[in-house]
This record gives structure tokens, C-alpha cells and sequence, in this order.
């Protein structure tokens, strides 16, 4: 009799250890490379990079991308580029921007655009073309068009420090000139 209760109780223990590793598996969520995962609810709002446990209806998750994005400003034809020397520049430029894998910033750009668009390229390229575009206008009149021509690491290091590296919560990687002509 005592046999038999002492395997029943090792047998209910044994099943809920097995309940409870189940249960907490099904909770933690992994984080796949390039994204982040912020969970809010009680306890507050912390982000991780690798992965969380988040307790339904306690907690809300939601993954925001951290990778990075192209956003191609293109300034040709009507567009084109003034340079200093008053020649008509057609140009392509390429910024390339992430979001800083740190927890004040991947808060500050999920407060601000939320973290579906951060998945979206054209929402980011939206969020920042017109920025990127004027800094490019303003280089462009420091530069004759062959000093551009010639010294496009100049022009790339002057835009790039035109924009600086924070844009709330986005950093600014790097930049390249992808074509460069004169226009008609």
C-alpha cells in the first residue's frame, strides 16, 4: 500500500515537473538574429536581444527589426544636384541606417514609428528620404562636380557628418555615391 502511494505522489510530481517545463517553454520566446523582442506588461518595458519568457495576458511582446536599411536618394532630371560650380549633377546615393542594438534607442524608435514600420523599407525610406535628400543638396554646393567626382570619399564623409549618427533612435552606418553624372 505505502509502495503504491509513493509511486502515485512520485508519478503527480514527475507529471507536473513535466506540466511546468511545457508550460514554461510554450512562454519564452527566442529572438532571431538582426530583431529585438520588447515586452511590456507588468514589470515594465525591457527589451532583449536574444530572448524573454512573457506570460500571457500579464505581458504584450512584440519584435521590432534592428537590421539594416537602404534608403536610396535619387536626385535626377528635374532633381538633380546643384554643385558649387553651378553644373547640374545627376545623383544616386545610398544611406544604409540600423537601429543601435541598445535599449534606449530600440524603445525611443518603437515609441516613435512603432515597430511594424521597422520592418517595412519604404516606411523607413519614407521616414528619412527627404532628410537624407537635403543633406545631399546642401554636400553637393560645398563641391565643384569634379571634386565630387574625383573625391567622392569627401562628399560621403561631409554628408554623413551633415546628418551625424543619431537619428532618434536610428544610426546612421554609411553612405555611397552609386552614380554620378552631368545633367542635361
Amino acid at each position: 500500500m505505502t509502495t503504491t502511494l509513493l509511486l502515485i505522489v512520485l508519478a503527480v510530481i514527475v507529471i507536473m515537473m513535466f506540466s511546468m517545463i511545457a508550460f514554461i517553454s510554450k512562454m519564452y520566446q527566442k529572438v532571431p538574429q538582426g530583431q529585438a523582442i520588447i515586452r511590456s506588461g507588468m514589470g515594465g518595458n525591457i527589451v532583449s536581444f536574444s530572448g524573454m519568457i512573457a506570460a500571457p495576458v500579464i505581458h504584450q511582446t512584440e519584435k521590432i527589426d534592428i537590421s539594416i536599411k537602404k534608403i536610396q536618394v535619387l536626385c535626377t532630371g528635374q532633381n538633380a544636384i546643384l554643385c558649387k560650380d553651378h553644373i547640374m549633377a545627376n545623383m544616386e546615393v545610398n544611406f544604409f541606417v540600423r537601429i543601435n542594438p541598445d535599449e534606449m534607442s530600440v524603445t525611443k524608435v518603437a515609441q516613435s514609428i512603432g515597430t511594424k514600420k521597422t520592418f517595412d523599407e519604404s516606411a523607413i525610406q519614407d521616414l528619412f528620404e527627404s532628410q537624407f535628400t537635403t543633406a545631399v543638396r546642401d554636400t553637393a554646393l560645398q563641391f565643384t562636380f569634379n571634386e565630387i567626382y574625383r573625391n567622392q570619399d569627401d562628399f560621403r564623409h561631409k554628408a554623413l557628418a551633415s546628418l551625424g549618427t543619431d537619428l532618434n533612435g536610428f544610426v546612421l552606418d554609411d553612405c555611397g555615391i552609386l552614380q554620378l553624372s552631368k545633367s542635361n
